[in-house]
């Protein structure tokens, strides 16, 4: 399981526990006894593997039958006790000598599973959580007490910036604004500066070789100079949404991605469901997403740790049947941006974006992704997920 070969768990594959409990279930207090007697420390502090102890541990009779049941031994890598003696190459397991297996066969069997395990992720899809709130102080009549149902949404509606809209003095087009400290600029990009006379200011004083870092003094008409700590400058962002009069902000992540289209038709269209958009939408009893899209039926929908399985022309290539080859195309979403999946192999844990590109992580447009949308049971069956 480890892809450079090293003798070492790896924890970056997601089957690595499906191997702990494989372990634990053929472990009992013989087998922890022995491994406890393996792993001794003398009172100097360094491990001692004392051969003949274990070696006699194997040739009682308790020893003598799980060697008898197992007729296997250790894995052929490493044997720190020194007790391998015949190696079986085939299945790289020792049948005589050493400390035996489970069962024979039982590195074969183990691999053979782990090639077609499937890793399922829970994800809780709630938009909105209720909770009813009793009046304290509520006293009717009939005995039943007054209640209100509140609801609480299961996300960030949007982000954290505020933003205010005006009017562009270049061309009187509305843009929308931030304020910003000047030591957060970029030197070669003052040209967002809203304000005239700051924004000369603050391009003669990079250009003359000076930090940003430092203090920009503005002067003053009436003489004297002032430090700039902020400024205003633009934002290359449209369709934000009035938190309040006069004040902006942007959505919050993406709660799913909707494609329109037919799984063998080339023509294909989408729509972003934001977090704060499924929200109103939810609110109200609507659909998150439409059922038809420009005359297009709806594909498939996506969200955050979906599973699909990717084929390359037509999904008839998909066996079914065969696990150990839908394991390899078995993928889930990690990222859902403006029209693009990022996604990555189901049963890897962490990655780096650019280092792991098209090894483990990999990246589609929603008119070129070529998937199928599955489910996985508490049992590991696999099925299609229907629109």
């Amino acid at each position: 399981m480890n892809p450079e070969g090293k003798n070492e768990k790896n924890r970056n594959d997601h089957r690595h526990h499906a191997v702990d409990a494989f372990i634990i279930a053929n472990t009992d207090d013989w087998w922890i006894n022995l491994l406890s007697k393996a792993s001794e420390f003398d009172g100097s502090g360094k491990q001692i593997l004392d051969e003949k102890k274990i070696d006699a541990m194997l040739k009682t009779d308790a020893g003598r039958a799980i060697a008898l049941a197992a007729g296997a031994g250790v894995p052929l890598e490493e044997d720190p006790l020194g007790l391998q003696q015949h190696v079986t190459l085939a299945t790289g397991e020792i049948v005589s000598g050493g400390i035996p297996g489970p069962y024979v066969e039982y590195r074969k069997n183990l691999e053979t599973s782990l090639a077609s395990l499937f890793v399922s992720y829970k994800s809780d899809k709630r938009l909105l959580s209720s909770k009813k709130n009793p009046y304290r102080y509520s006293h009717p009549k009939s005995g039943v007490k007054k209640h209100q149902i509140s609801l609480s949404p299961r996300g960030a509606l949007h982000q954290e910036f505020l933003y205010g809209k005006i009017k562009d003095p270049k061309n009187g087009e509305e843009v929308y604004v931030i304020r910003k400290p000047v030591s957060e600029l970029n030197p070669d990009s003052l040209d967002v500066v809203v304000d005239d006379g700051v924004r000369e200011v603050l391009k003669r004083y990079v250009s003359s070789g000076a930090s940003l870092k430092g203090d920009v003094m503005l002067p003053m008409k009436k003489g004297g100079s002032i430090p700039i700590k902020s400024v205003r400058i633009k934002i290359d962002k449209k369709n934000l949404v009035e938190l309040r009069p006069k004040t902006f902000v942007l959505e919050g992540d993406n709660y799913a991605l909707a494609i329109y289209g037919l799984l063998e038709g080339k023509q294909r269209s989408r729509e972003i469901v934001s977090f704060f958009k499924a929200i109103n939408r939810g609110r109200k009893r609507e659909a998150i997403v439409p059922l038809s899209l420009d005359g297009l039926p709806l594909l498939m929908v996506l969200q955050k740790l979906d599973l699909f399985v990717t084929y390359n022309k037509h999904p008839d290539e998909i066996d079914w049947n065969d696990n150990s080859k839908i394991f390899l195309s078995l993928h889930r979403v990690i990222e859902i941006g403006s029209g693009k999946i990022i996604y990555a192999r189901h049963n890897i844990g962490t990655f780096d974006k650019k280092k792991d590109r098209n090894v483990s992580v990999f990246q589609a447009n929603f008119s070129t992704l070529r998937a199928v949308k599955v489910k996985l049971s508490i049992t590991g069956n696999l099925s299609p997920v229907m629109p």
